[in-house]
């Protein structure tokens, strides 16, 4: 068959996967009227299970399970984010109190300068963060080696990224897979306005889609305010290292606090 005649053919299964996609996003615009929260919309065991379908799938049709699985977290991805702004301007009009719209979807490489800018406000300014000077743009691909799977996460508000979360694995021994440690930071005109509490259920709720059981968050034991957020939301300190390190010339000591979910 000549090259020509090939790309013939491709452009004609590129016709049908389009066609297809228009489909997919008309079923889930019908979908998003009946969801009733955020939570609902991102639903990642429903993710979770679409993923195993389609991997098996993949098997089946002699296509490879890793690039079929890459290429639907990625569709899906886009869907979720598509629902989610959907969902936001539904709220918005039905409940006009609401004026701080925001997203949570799954971070991409076009989020590197805004999660290391958020990152570095705590470095500076901050015990949150543990490093003593700014990262470069190379940490974003340090926390993407770190995360969980894809347990990561950027909030959007007013256009722009002003958040993060992740769940990592606590070790890398597979005796410990039931548990993983997490973290968010948010730049701080945006704290005590219950993104913390959405930022924890979401990672909460994809915690429980990997089969884990147990989360873990280790905090400066100087942030109060941070340890009282988790105490409030079921978690317990389990245990303190004392003076393990040191910032701004300042011992600290750790805090380790842990939930059962």
């Amino acid at each position: 068959m000549k090259l020509s005649e090939i790309r013939k053919q491709i452009d004609g299964i590129d016709d049908a996967i389009i066609s297809l996609l228009a489909k997919r996003a008309g079923m889930v615009r019908e979908a998003a009227t009946c969801k009733k929260s955020t939570e609902t919309v991102r639903d990642p065991a429903r993710v979770e299970r679409v993923i195993q379908k389609v991997r098996a799938k993949a098997g089946e049709a002699g296509l490879d399970p890793d690039m079929a699985e890459e290429i639907y977290r990625t569709v899906i991805d886009c869907f979720i984010r598509k629902e989610l702004a959907q969902f936001g301007e539904k709220v918005s009009h039905t409940s006009p109190k609401r004026t701080d719209k925001h997203i949570i979807r799954k971070v991409n490489d076009n989020d590197r300068e805004a999660v290391i800018a958020v990152f570095n406000h705590y470095v500076e300014n901050s015990l949150a963060a543990y490093p003593d000077r700014r990262v470069d743009a190379g940490f974003f691909d340090t926390l993407k080696d770190i995360v969980y799977g894809d347990s990561f996460y950027a909030v959007e508000a007013e256009g722009r990224v002003i958040g993060f979360s992740f769940l990592k694995r606590h070790h890398r021994y597979a005796a410990f897979d039931r548990t993983a440690e997490l973290g968010y930071f948010l730049l701080p005109e945006y704290v005590k306005k219950g993104l913390g509490t959405e930022l924890l259920q979401t990672l909460t709720l994809d915690a429980k889609s990997k089969g884990i059981d147990t989360l873990l968050a280790n905090i400066v034991a100087v942030n109060e305010r941070s340890i009282e957020f988790h105490t409030d939301k079921g978690f317990r300190e389990c245990g303190r290292f004392l003076r393990i390190g040191k910032k701004f010339g300042k011992d600290m000591d750790i805090a380790w606090m842990q939930k059962f979910i």
